[in-house]
């Protein structure tokens, strides 16, 4: 109840309000006889993505570094996305680059082949090597974003239009 309260008040941009209802959260689950580390990290990521919207992005990477080890497999997911889109604000670009890599590596071994988070995380990843100006490796992770993308939204989507987003940045910097 208090993580989906938190939620309401992150939503509402109201992140002092929001972090106190994720704390109560977490300190609820700490209390409980079995404790589930995975559902605290779980809760951690929301307070770790609350501090990364208000750009305090050091209290972010402590949270992160702290509880992702507990995460499970889709969490992490989250995190490293999260850790990635963190370094790359801060122009860390080599760390940046192998989180959202990492977060690549366990979309791959969650989901089955041509799913469409394999996908989002490819176009995730060249959007990011666009942005720093590696058109090359921008490139090869279209082509594998879009070999997904073809077989599960072939007229529109989101994700679709992210392709066509990017690519059309890609194509224009190529002519200049």
């Amino acid at each position: 109840m208090y993580l989906t309260l938190g939620n309401i008040y992150r939503a509402k941009l109201n992140y002092p309000e929001a972090l106190q209802y994720f704390e109560h959260s977490i300190n609820i689950l700490k209390k409980q006889g079995d404790i589930d580390y995975m559902d605290i990290a779980y809760n951690y990521y929301s307070v770790a993505e609350v501090y990364f919207l208000m750009q305090e992005y050091d209290k972010a990477i402590e949270i992160i570094n702290n509880n992702i080890g507990y995460s499970s497999s889709l969490d992490k997911i989250y995190y490293y996305e999260l850790l990635g889109a963190i370094y790359n604000i801060e122009g860390r670009y080599d760390l940046a680059s192998e989180a959202y890599r990492k977060s690549i590596k366990f979309t791959l071994k969650l989901y089955p082949p041509n799913n469409i988070n394999i996908a989002i995380q490819y176009l995730n990843y060249a959007s990011f090597k666009y942005n720093i100006g590696d058109y090359e490796e921008t490139e090869v992770f279209l082509e594998k974003a879009y070999s997904i993308i073809s077989l599960t939204e072939t007229e529109k989507g989101t994700n679709l239009a992210d392709y066509y987003r990017i690519y059309g940045f890609l194509s224009l910097k190529e002519k200049n």
